[in-house]
């Protein structure tokens, strides 16, 4: 098995990561390290272990090549969190480290996300369809690749790529267009070329909202469009808050002082449709 996800991943892994790289942000020079630690974490089974415990296994290794990546200064810290699992540090640049998530860009690559495990069997890639003939489709969740691979970090569909980049760039109080107004990220903008807009993905939904329902967890706080729970006016008969404003924003969505001293339009930005 160890020598099988060897071979498998030296292809694999080069065909894959032109997909997802530009997902995320990085340096090339350092997307192109963590991709080879990566592929070392998971050729030895290190995907539930973090950077430092990889490290000084890979140095006790007989693999001269991880080894060696080991050895050079992007393995930890940085960018690359010394604090999480690799199986959560890899997807986060679309690189795959667990077999499940490896599954799941098989999936993606070969457009058979609405199937289910054994999908990867009838499709003409061997190294797809390896994972598929080894027994694992058993321990496989029994619903499509769409729902299964979001909780394994690994985006399948378009409309999950575009949450990636909404969380990338983060978007998540923007629309679905709004990738066409990233600058140097033709990968993210080449979604928003696809027609998918008003097609595949709603034109007027904002991307928090319709990525919870594609089983994607945005992650982009800053970019996210809510309003603020503990903001309150003070009115004659007590206090209210944003979940007020929200019962009638044609009326309480206006530039009356709260009691920090800012309006519902400023704070109750989901309410009342102020995000920028």
């Amino acid at each position: 098995m160890m020598l099988l996800k060897s071979n498998l991943l030296s292809v694999f892994l080069a065909t894959l990561s032109f997909n997802f790289d530009t997902l995320y942000a990085q340096e090339d020079d350092e997307i192109n390290m963590m991709t080879k630690m990566c592929a070392c974490a998971s050729k030895h089974f290190l995907c539930n272990k973090k950077c430092p415990e990889i490290r000084q296994e890979l140095f006790e290794s007989d693999d001269e090549d991880c080894k060696g990546y080991a050895d050079q200064a992007f393995g930890c810290g940085g960018e690359f969190s010394s604090e999480e699992q690799y199986k959560k540090l890899c997807p986060s640049i679309g690189v795959p480290c667990t077999t499940f998530q490896h599954m799941c860009a098989c999936a993606s690559k070969h457009n058979i996300c609405d199937k289910k495990c054994h999908a990867l069997s009838k499709i003409g890639d061997p190294e797809c369809q390896a994972y598929a003939g080894r027994g694992i489709c058993e321990g496989f969740p029994d619903k499509p690749y769409a729902k299964v691979c979001p909780k394994q970090n690994m985006p399948c569909t378009n409309s999950q790529k575009m949450c990636a980049c909404a969380n990338k760039h983060k978007l998540c109080g923007k629309t679905c267009e709004a990738l066409f107004e990233i600058d140097d990220d033709d990968e993210c903008n080449n979604y928003a070329g696809k027609g998918i807009c008003d097609g595949e993905f709603p034109l007027d939904v904002r991307y928090q909202d319709h990525c919870k329902t594609k089983g994607v967890h945005m992650k982009c706080k800053k970019g996210a469009c809510k309003d603020k729970k503990k903001w309150t006016i003070t009115l004659p008969y007590g206090k209210e808050s944003c979940e007020w404003v929200k019962q009638v924003p044609s009326e309480r969505c206006n530039d009356d002082v709260g009691d920090n001293g800012k309006s519902a339009n400023q704070m109750c930005k989901e309410s009342c449709s102020t995000c920028k």
